[in-house]
């Protein structure tokens, strides 16, 4: 082998909680530092991507709904990556006036 690095995709499970309002992604990136973890948000989608010294994983993953990057929450623990992220509330309802 000359030394390059192994690029995979995660396992990833990604669901609803039980009150429709986020989506959770539950991430395996074994054997990879806190510190080689890294997530990438736009309002329709996530980017994961993890590095080892032998191994890259990344995944790029559209969500089907509009989300709230901005309030996102994670947590890394022992390989095991898990991101709850809000579903963009609707914007609400502004009645015109006509004229």
């Amino acid at each position: 082998m000359t030394g390059e690095k192994i690029k995979m995709t995660p396992v990833i499970c990604i669901y609803h909680d039980d009150r429709n309002e986020n989506i959770i992604l539950e991430v395996e990136l074994p054997g990879v530092p806190k510190g080689g973890v890294k997530v990438d948000a736009s309002k329709s989608g996530l980017c994961i991507s993890g590095e080892r010294e032998d191994i890259i994983y990344t995944g790029c993953y559209t969500l089907g709904h509009e989300i709230s990057p901005d309030s996102a929450e994670a947590k890394y623990d022992n390989g095991f990556l898990r991101i709850k992220v809000p579903f963009k509330k609707a914007d609400e309802k502004v009645k015109i006036e006509i004229k």
